[in-house]
């Protein structure tokens, strides 16, 4: 599976979906939940195993939305 599997089948993807995606890189892959935070409970981070990148972060309310954009930065280094 690529990531571009991942962003065309959104509605269905689910986050074990994305972990078994990372499984298959070098790269890590980290979601976090902080319940005592009042916002941006959910941090995700994308640490790049290469020189590619050397990580992607978001802290966000919606752990879907936080995907996404974690999901669509890294798209722009793997077609690099």
């Amino acid at each position: 599976m690529k990531i571009v599997d991942l962003l065309q089948n959104w509605d269905v993807i689910t986050l074990e979906d994305i972990y078994d995606f990372f499984e298959e890189t070098d790269d890590v892959f980290i979601v976090k939940y902080d319940g005592e935070r009042n916002i941006n409970r959910y941090t995700i981070l994308l640490i790049g195993s290469s020189s590619r990148f050397e990580t992607i972060r978001r802290d966000c309310d919606n752990r879907k939305e936080g995907l996404l954009y974690v999901l669509k930065e890294y798209l722009k280094y793997e077609t690099m």
